[in-house]
């Protein structure tokens, strides 16, 4: 298996590299900014710490793996591609459109492996739902909507990293989460004809903090017309909600459990056709194995030990083994930043409805 460095002392350290070391790859690396602080945290997963990437470089990883906070996910990103190594990238992928077209040409032309961290595109439910569409179990699809409330950002006492609700470091739940669902909905329906959204602090914070919460409506080149509304600030029960509606049926998950942002609806799927409603369980092959490693984020690094296990595979040259799930590439990751960055515009102008085109 592939060797990888790990940038990042948080979720880098307590979800990346048990992801990591689940899916077999060699971690020769741990990336921080005080030398001292990550070679206790390094020592802890049993590899070395590293004062800043160059010198993680030097011993010459297969792969870097980035979860730093999104204004830093260009600079690192592109010293790693420059020098040859492949790149496995947290989301939200870059600040500016301009940034991931960069970073996916760089990495297309180096012939690199450039895959962004959307974890969930694993979770069973949600790809047998996206192979249920792409099998037409409902016909071409017509309407989609996403609800998602969770009250991870309710209780403003609670820590959370401070990057989350700064504007300038790239903050906003629209980013941080919202990331997520943009790429399964780009993944399911394709590309964007149009946005409208809104964003708004819903929580006690002060102001000029970044969003917590946002509410978005688009339109596919296919003809898919969705809302996607989710917030972090929502005391109480979570509430997630998927429903995808054709002219043969509609598919649903419902989970009203509260799980936190680092859990999502795991199921189960079911479906309402002509020949009545029911539930369809989720196939041996879409089973994510339970993790074999202590992570703090046991969920996440399941998932990330399946997504890790297919970039090993890109890496070796092999095929991907499924239409669902497969990983985000940096050029999926561009086509997201498009919608991502027209819902910007369009909240900054109170929600106008904004064309999603490519720039001239």
């Amino acid at each position: 298996m592939p060797s990888v460095v790990v940038v990042g002392t948080r979720f880098g350290a307590e979800a990346h590299i048990p992801g990591f070391k689940a899916a077999g790859y060699d971690v020769v690396g741990l990336v921080g900014r005080d030398l001292a602080k990550t070679e206790a945290i390094a020592a802890h997963y049993g590899t070395r710490g590293f004062a800043g990437l160059d010198a993680a470089l030097a011993v010459k990883p297969d792969v870097v793996s980035i979860a730093s906070p999104p204004h830093l996910h260009y600079d690192l990103a592109k010293q790693a591609l420059e020098a040859g190594v492949h790149v496995v990238c947290e989301k939200p992928f870059t600040r500016t459109l301009r940034e991931a077209a960069e970073l996916r040409d760089l990495a297309a032309e180096r012939g690199l492996v450039g895959v962004l961290c959307h974890e969930f595109r694993y979770v069973p439910s949600t790809a047998l739902i996206g192979r249920l569409l792409a099998e037409g179990a409902i016909g071409q699809p017509r309407m989609a909507t996403l609800i998602a409330h969770s009250g991870y950002v309710a209780d403003v006492t609670m820590p959370r990293p401070d990057w989350w609700f700064n504007k300038e470091l790239g903050g906003g739940w629209l980013g941080a989460s919202g990331s997520h669902g943009i790429d399964r909905i780009v993944d399911w329906f394709g590309d964007m004809a149009g946005i409208s959204a809104q964003r708004v602090c819903a929580s006690a914070r002060q102001d000029g903090s970044a969003d917590d919460s946002f509410d978005l409506h688009f339109r596919s080149r296919s003809g898919v017309i969705g809302t996607f509304q989710s917030t972090a600030a929502a005391w109480g029960p979570a509430v997630d909600i998927t429903r995808v509606i054709g002219p043969a049926g509609t598919l649903w998950l419902e989970d009203t459990v509260q799980r936190g942002i680092i859990e999502v609806t795991t199921g189960p799927v079911h479906i309402s056709d002509a020949q009545g409603t029911r539930t369809i369980a989720v196939p041996p092959d879409l089973e994510v194995p339970p993790l074999a490693v202590d992570s703090r984020w046991g969920h996440s690094s399941a998932l990330f030990a399946q997504q890790f296990r297919e970039v090993a595979r890109l890496i070796a040259g092999e095929a991907p083994t499924m239409r669902y799930p497969r990983s985000t590439t940096f050029a999926d990751g561009y086509r997201n930043m498009l919608v991502l960055e027209a819902a910007y515009r369009s909240a900054a102008r109170g929600g106008e409805w904004i064309n999603v085109t490519e720039p001239a």
